[in-house]
């Protein structure tokens, strides 16, 4: 059996940051936040992801063209006994 080649259009985290000169930990935050669009290759229920990137996702990013539109973060939901003093946990 001959052994598996890489595919050329997709990258690892780690190519990625290479590319750009960067750490790892900041394309996994780009990944986080939703705007480097990256899939996972890991088995579903897997509690580590296994991330890949597109070329063309990578290339877009590069040219400053939006890749995807970034999340605006959720507001929190008020406490619900916010005014209450709790005296008992």
């Amino acid at each position: 059996m001959k052994p598996l080649q890489p595919d050329p259009h997709v990258l690892q985290p780690a190519d990625v940051a290479a590319r750009w000169q960067c750490d790892v930990e900041a394309i996994y935050a780009l990944i986080k936040r939703g705007v480097l669009p990256a899939f996972s290759t890991s088995p579903p229920g897997s509690k580590r992801p296994n991330w890949r990137i597109l070329v063309a996702s990578v290339e877009a990013y590069e040219s400053g063209r939006p890749v995807t539109e970034e999340k605006a973060p959720r507001a929190r939901r008020p406490r619900r006994d916010a005014g209450v003093k709790r005296f008992f946990r």
